[in-house]
């Protein structure tokens, strides 16, 4: 058994281009490889935006400063709307 912790990707900004072209398209190959080597045993989780406090070193990143206006932001339902259209399934 194997369990990949992905990315949910809301298509929306940094599928396909950008900075954030090379995560995402890393992300997608991975979770090809697992069900190609896993087939039967083999789960791919795709959470939303992870946040908390992140620590690095003596310092700490309060990723929930982000993350949790945006979560809320990509769960609208006019945003979602916006995801399922062809134009930004780049």
């Amino acid at each position: 058994r194997f369990v990949f912790v992905s990315a949910h990707d809301y298509r929306l900004i940094g599928h396909g281009v950008g900075p954030l072209k090379g995560y995402f398209n890393g992300k997608r190959r991975v979770e090809r490889r697992v069900r190609e080597l896993y087939p039967s045993g083999g789960h791919v989780l795709q959470p939303s935006f992870v946040y908390g406090t992140r620590h690095h070193g003596t310092m700490k990143i309060p990723l929930g400063l982000v993350g949790a206006p945006l979560e809320a932001l990509c769960a609208l339902a006019p945003v979602k709307a916006l995801a399922r259209l062809p134009i930004l399934d780049l």
